[in-house]
């Protein structure tokens, strides 16, 4: 099961870098791959016997010096599911603001509009508003 738990870890550690990469680049045809190869991924996790506990015993049956490996990669891994999450969160900051000014453009356009009428008319469309 050795050879079943680095090949586990390497492909997730692989997806996560891809993800990282692809967020920083901002390609998101392989952002798109990434997120399919992670899925791939957790599913062969989840379906190791005993799942992610089984796994990470199999990870602690591993003699030194591959242990250390595998758990260098697992930090690797770690440091780009950091990077991803940062990454994300500035997307949807960036997104909810271009909303914002999108939003508010199309306010301005919508009800600046006064066609023509003299400036001392009033531009309330209510007396309760």
């Amino acid at each position: 099961m050795g050879w079943q738990t680095r090949e586990l870890i390497e492909q997730f550690v692989a997806a996560m870098a891809l993800q990282r990469q692809a967020l920083l680049d901002s390609d998101w045809d392989s952002l798109k791959r990434a997120i399919e190869l992670l899925t791939v991924s957790l599913t062969n996790i989840n379906s190791f016997p005993g799942g992610l506990e089984g796994l990470s015993a199999s990870l602690n049956e591993q003699d030194d010096e591959s242990r250390s490996q595998l758990r260098l990669l697992l930090r690797q891994g770690d440091i780009d599911r950091q990077v991803s999450n940062t990454m994300l969160r500035m997307n949807l900051a960036r997104l909810s603001a271009l909303n914002a000014i999108m939003t508010s453009s199309q306010d301005v356009n919508t009800y600046q509009s006064t066609q023509g009428l003299p400036e001392d008319t009033p531009q309330r469309i209510s007396h309760r508003v």
